[in-house]
């Protein structure tokens, strides 16, 4: 009787364990990246991120090593914001290497590491992905949102407006600039002898060209980075389509100085470069680009991450963000962000360019302005 029970009792045990298994891993598939799944041909190269469910064993010892491998720059941004007692946390901590080792075994590439998600970004296949969900220390499974951003329109130049410069009323001659500053009130600070010296900002932009235009040459650039194409040049290539004209328009409104044509109130900072948006006709945006580079930036000790890119529409085929999504808790980027401003760094960001809500779309943010 007792062999008997014990045959029943066995197989039965092991169904139960192998259902469980494929219940639990199923589970770790969100739906945006089960919905993309059930149309994926089987060679289907897929963006995913991969969430890790810890960041291994001795805690303590690691975030004292990460403490210790602070930048001078860095310490002190996090000594103005937090207690010297608490100055690195959880977020801090890399991701296991061991874990990253055998992801990296199972599917196309390693895009991104992520130390504040915990994660890694990766290009798989459809069989691919079903080997990570069985993983048991992967926790999450989920699409990479790509975004396409909208289509800048090409305007005819118009001739010059009459302009004020500022010159022998304050220290400076903005030139034409005159207008865009002292509508902030910029040039009194000015005057007071205030600049941007000492402070480094990120960029995160579509690019960077003519960094030797007189009113860029005589910025200080710390270092570049291009992560759509993993280099260091954030400036266009031959062969590639379309521009970065969009990041250099930003760096000179910030910073530009040429006096007498062009004055930015934060003359003087020291830049980090982050490509972070596929600057090809269609304008792609990927979020694990973005996060990447403020990663980067806090690792540098920046002060101030600069972002004139905006999440919320999506490529065809993926299901876009609602304008209830734009609640400061979403989407990835807004979350990278919100760890960003925990470690002491300002960011600041574009609202969008949708202009005012109507009945059918009462908020027209776009991420990670919505934090």
């Amino acid at each position: 009787m007792k062999s008997k029970f014990l045959r029943f009792l066995i197989p039965a045990l092991t169904l139960l364990i192998l259902v469980s298994t494929a219940v639990s891993g199923q589970d770790k598939i969100a739906p945006r990246l089960a919905e993309k799944l059930t149309t994926a041909t089987e060679n289907e190269i897929l963006p995913v991120w991969v969430f890790f469910t810890d960041k291994g064993q001795n805690r303590q010892a690691q975030l004292d090593r990460v403490e210790q491998n602070l930048l001078s720059h860095a310490r002190a941004r996090r000594l103005r914001n937090r207690p010297a007692d608490r100055l690195v946390d959880f977020y801090d901590i890399p991701v296991p290497a061991d874990y990253v080792r055998t992801v990296a075994r199972k599917v196309v590439r390693i895009r991104h590491k992520s130390r504040w998600l915990n994660a890694v970004s990766v290009e798989a296949t459809a069989a691919q992905i079903g080997e990570l969900k069985n993983l048991s220390f992967v926790k999450k499974l989920d699409i990479i949102h790509r975004f396409k951003g909208p289509e800048i329109p090409v305007e005819n130049p118009v001739g010059a407006a009459p302009f004020f410069s500022g010159k022998g009323t304050h220290s400076l001659n903005y030139g034409p600039s005159f207008t865009q500053v002292n509508q902030i009130n910029v040039p009194a600070l000015h005057d007071l002898g205030y600049d941007a010296s000492g402070v480094i900002i990120c960029m995160l932009d579509a690019g960077f060209n003519n960094l030797q235009h007189q009113a860029l040459a005589p910025l200080n650039i710390l270092h570049t980075w291009d992560f759509v194409n993993g280099d260091s040049i954030v400036w266009d290539e031959a062969g590639q389509m379309g521009s970065g004209n969009h990041g250099t328009a930003t760096l000179g409104t910030i910073a530009g100085f040429a006096p007498g044509h062009l004055i930015g109130p934060a003359y003087g900072a020291s830049f980090l470069l982050a490509k972070t948006e596929n600057t090809d006709w269609e304008r792609h945006i990927e979020e694990d680009d973005w996060v990447a580079g403020a990663e980067w930036g806090d690792s540098l000790g920046a002060d101030v991450i600069s972002s004139s890119l905006g999440y919320r529409d999506f490529d065809p085929g993926q299901t876009s963000y609602t304008w209830q999504d734009m609640d400061g808790n979403t989407t990835i980027v807004v979350k990278g962000a919100d760890i960003a401003a925990s470690r002491g760094i300002i960011v600041v960001n574009s609202a969008g360019n949708e202009g005012s809500s109507t009945p059918s779309n009462p908020n027209t943010l776009v991420s990670p302005s919505d934090g």
